[in-house]
């Protein structure tokens, strides 16, 4: 679990990053701090679905999860900056950060 908590972390901290490069109009910087960003969030979600198969309960919505990552990658298809920092900050953000506060 300690791995779980940890990549939570780090993907907090990217995510971060990566909203605040895109409301600045950093363009370049976030999208460099984006894939960064979607690298951690393919590991959280492998962390979770493979605790899951051990049998080792998670306190992680798994399907909102990929869902918000499913529009948060609608978003970047429509190059909508805004939509997809919103759906980082607000949906993702807030799903980990509720999660990390119960994993030990």
């Amino acid at each position: 679990m300690s791995d779980l908590h940890q990549i939570i972390a780090d993907t907090l901290q990217s995510l971060a990053m990566t909203t605040t490069s895109f409301y600045q109009n950093k363009l370049g910087e976030g999208y460099v701090n984006l894939e960064k960003t979607l690298i951690l969030l393919d590991g959280v979600i492998s962390i979770i679905s493979s605790l899951k198969v051990q049998g080792q309960e998670i306190n992680i919505d798994e399907t909102r999860l990929v869902a918000s990552c499913t529009e948060a990658m609608n978003a970047l298809e429509m190059k909508d900056i805004l939509l997809l920092s919103d759906i980082l900050e607000y949906e993702i953000k807030d799903l980990l950060e509720t999660s990390l506060a119960t994993i030990e």
